[in-house]
């Protein structure tokens, strides 16, 4: 298992508009924050099992998130209305940031790491 003495951060945006981020701390500590219509920022802070921070740490050794591409986004796709996603890791002294779209050559691992961050984060 990694070494877990970082934070992992996930973001949705629509139209480069953040729609909500998950903040997930190496002691459990989920920070889930969201942008309402008048642009106040909402914050929500919970706990995670140890279990559960370990399955998501397990997820990024799987998937080799610290080797895998910076993007996963078509550079010449300009659809501005597709939802993007980011995932920025940081443990140990290394420090990873991901952005893709969903169904753009993405590894299926990404899709599990995002599904149990969102989890974390009680996103339903």
């Amino acid at each position: 298992m990694v070494d877990v003495t970082g934070c992992i951060k996930y973001s949705k945006y629509y139209r480069d508009r953040l729609l909500f981020s998950v903040e997930i701390n190496d002691d459990g500590k989920v920070i889930f924050e969201t942008k309402e219509n008048n642009d106040r920022l909402k914050r929500r802070e919970l706990k995670i099992s140890s279990e559960e921070l370990t399955r998501i740490y397990d997820q990024l050794d799987h998937i080799y998130f610290f080797n895998l591409s910076d993007s996963y986004v078509d550079a010449t796709d300009d659809k501005s209305e597709d939802i993007k996603r980011n995932i920025v890791v940081s443990e140990g002294g290394k420090y990873k940031s991901v952005t893709y779209k969903q169904g753009k050559g993405m590894p299926l691992g990404l899709l599990v790491l995002q599904n149990l961050i969102e989890q974390a984060g009680m996103i339903q």
